[in-house]
C-alpha cells in the first residue's frame, strides 16, 4: 500500500482502516527503541507496544506473521517482518528489503545491534490521534520539559501554554487556521489555575495492605476561546469538533509535531464546509513541513471531494477476512468520468465491490 503524504482510507466499517493506522504507528515506534532494557522481551515490548504493557495481535486463520513495510523510494521498500516462535516466549523479528534478508533478531543475536537496524529504516516519530474531548478541554499541570498533546488529547492546555510563551507567531497561525474551520473565533489565551490531583498508595498497617488515598494540588493552565459577539468562552463549554481541531492544529503547529500523523476519522464533529477548510489548513501545513505526512480515514464523501483522487485509497474484506486496498484512481470506469465526477462522488457511486471483483450493490 504505496500512500501519498496526504492520504484518505475509506470503506465499510471493521475493513481493516484502524488496522492500517496502527501498524504504521507500529513501524514508526521503532524509530525510538533502545535496547537498554534488561532483556530482550523488553525490547519486543518497546518495538512493538510503545508505552502499554503488551500487544496483541489478532489475524485470520492460517496467518503466520505480521509485515510492516516502508518505502525507502518507489522502487524499494523494506519491511519489517513478526513471526510466532514455538521455542522462546518472544517474537522473532526480520529486517527484508526487496534485495533480501538484512537482519533478523532472536535469542541468539544481539538486541543492541538489531535496535538500530530497525530504527534505521523507521520513517520517524508517529502520533496515532484518537482525541477526547473531556482530555482535550481540561486543565493540566504546569511541565517542567517540553511538553506534547498526547494521543487522547491530554496535555492541550499545557502545549498552549509552551507556545504562547515562545513570543513568536505560532499561535496566531493557530488561532488563523481554527478560525477558517470554525468561524467566528477570534483569539486563544491560557489562564493560570490549580489541579488537585487524587492519588492512591497502599500502606501496611500490621497484617493488612490497605489503600491510602491522598491529595495533593498542582499549578496548572487552562485556555479559553475568544468567540466573535459572545466574548471567552472555556474550554469545557466549546463544542466537541472546535477541540477537536484545536488540538490537530496545536499539534501540527508545536515543535514536537510528529513525523507522521495518524488520524480515525478526521471528519468527526465537523460540518461539510468545516471538512473542506480543514483539509484545505492541512495543505498549508504539508507545504510549510516537507517531511510531514498526513494519514486519515474517513466516511464522509463530501471530505473527499477535497482530496486529489489520487489521494484516496478504497478499503474492504474479501472473502477470507483479508484487507484489500486499491487506488480510487485504479477503478475501471476512473478514467471514464474523471472530469465529471469528483472523487466523492464517484466512490458514492461506485463503493468497493470492484476491489474484489463484484458487481456493485444496487440501492
Amino acid at each position: 500500500m504505496a500512500l501519498e503524504r496526504l492520504t484518505v482510507l475509506v470503506g465499510p466499517n471493521a475493513c481493516g482502516k484502524t488496522s492500517v493506522l496502527k501498524g504504521a504507528e507500529i513501524l514508526c515506534e521503532l524509530r525510538g527503541v533502545s535496547a537498554d532494557g534488561p532483556g530482550r522481551e523488553s525490547f519486543v515490548r518497546r518495538a512493538f507496544g510503545g508505552n502499554r504493557e503488551a500487544v496483541e495481535y489478532i489475524s485470520r486463520p492460517g496467518a503466520n506473521h505480521a509485515r510492516v513495510a516502508v518505502w525507502n523510494d518507489p522502487e524499494r521498500s523494506t519491511f519489517v517482518q513478526v513471526s510466532p516462535r514455538t521455542d522462546v516466549p518472544w517474537a522473532a523479528i526480520q529486517i527484508v528489503s526487496d534485495f533480501g534478508h538484512i537482519t533478523e533478531w532472536d535469542s541468539r543475536r544481539s538486541e543492541k545491534a538489531t535496535a538500530e537496524k530497525l530504527a534505521r529504516f523507521a520513517p520517524g516519530p508517529a502520533l496515532l490521534l484518537n482525541f477526547d474531548a473531556e482530555h482535550l478541554a481540561a486543565p493540566t499541570p504546569a511541565a517542567g520539559d517540553i511538553p506534547r498533546v498526547s494521543s487522547n488529547g491530554a496535555g492541550l492546555s499545557t502545549v498552549i501554554a509552551t507556545l504562547a510563551a515562545r513570543r513568536d507567531d505560532t499561535l496566531d497561525r493557530i488561532v488563523v487556521d481554527l478560525a477558517q474551520v470554525v468561524p467566528g473565533v477570534e483569539d486563544l489565551r491560557v489562564l493560570p489555575t490549580t489541579i488537585t490531583v487524587h492519588e492512591e498508595e497502599p500502606v501496611r498497617i500490621q497484617d493488612q495492605v490497605l489503600p491510602y488515598r491522598s491529595a495533593r494540588t498542582l499549578g496548572g493552565w487552562r485556555f479559553e476561546l475568544k468567540m466573535r459577539g459572545v466574548g471567552w468562552i472555556p474550554a469545557h463549554q466549546l463544542s466537541e469538533g472546535t477541540l477537536l481541531t484545536l488540538g490537530l492544529l496545536t499539534t501540527l503547529h508545536s515543535p514536537q509535531r510528529p513525523s507522521v500523523l495518524l488520524l480515525d476519522d478526521i471528519d468527526r464533529a465537523l460540518h461539510p464546509l468545516a471538512q473542506k477548510e480543514l483539509i484545505t489548513a492541512l495543505r498549508r501545513i504539508l507545504e510549510e513541513h516537507p517531511t510531514l505526512q498526513v494519514i486519515a480515514t474517513s466516511h464522509s464523501p463530501y471530505l473527499l471531494d477535497h482530496f486529489e483522487p489520487e489521494e484516496v485509497r478504497v478499503m474492504r474484506l474479501d472473502d477470507t477476512g483479508g484487507a484489500l486496498c486499491r487506488k480510487l484512481t485504479e477503478h475501471p470506469d476512473w478514467p471514464k468520468w474523471a472530469d465529471t465526477m469528483t472523487p466523492g462522488e464517484f466512490w458514492s457511486s461506485v463503493g468497493e465491490a470492484w476491489i474484489t471483483g463484484e458487481a456493485p450493490e444496487d440501492d
